[in-house]
């Protein structure tokens, strides 16, 4: 998925996905568009430390998830996301955490856990 971020809010995603902390964005690369052909020009987050045992938050997770189910992915490549080993974050007050689970609820995901285990509870979307 591509996204337009407005100039005056990449400082904030630079802070939300960790630059300097581990990642660093990599500026302006080409890529082509499947549904045209169109070449645009992109940036992307690269980990900057790899750590074999590191594996994603819960709630991180059930982000990509929904953001693969709302973006209508390949259903295989939605199952594939459920097999994703990921650890539960027992900070509950962890300000990514809240915010991410803002943005499910916002989205009609009540209970972030559904999207890691679907027959755990019903899906609302």
């Amino acid at each position: 998925m591509l996204f337009k971020i407005p100039e005056a809010e990449v400082c904030c995603l630079d802070k939300c996905e960790g630059v300097g902390k581990g990642y660093e964005r990599c500026d302006t690369f080409s890529v082509q568009l499947a549904e045209d052909g169109k070449i645009v020009q992109v940036a992307t987050y690269l980990a900057t430390r790899f750590k074999p045992d590191c594996v994603p938050y819960d709630w991180y997770l059930a982000l990509v998830i929904a953001g693969a189910h709302e973006h209508k992915l390949e259903k295989d490549y939605q199952a594939m996301l459920r097999h994703v080993a990921y650890k539960a974050d027992l900070c509950c007050d962890r300000p990514e955490r809240i915010q991410a689970k803002k943005v499910l609820a916002k989205a009609g995901y009540l209970d972030y856990k559904c999207l890691l285990d679907p027959d755990m509870c019903e899906l609302v979307t």
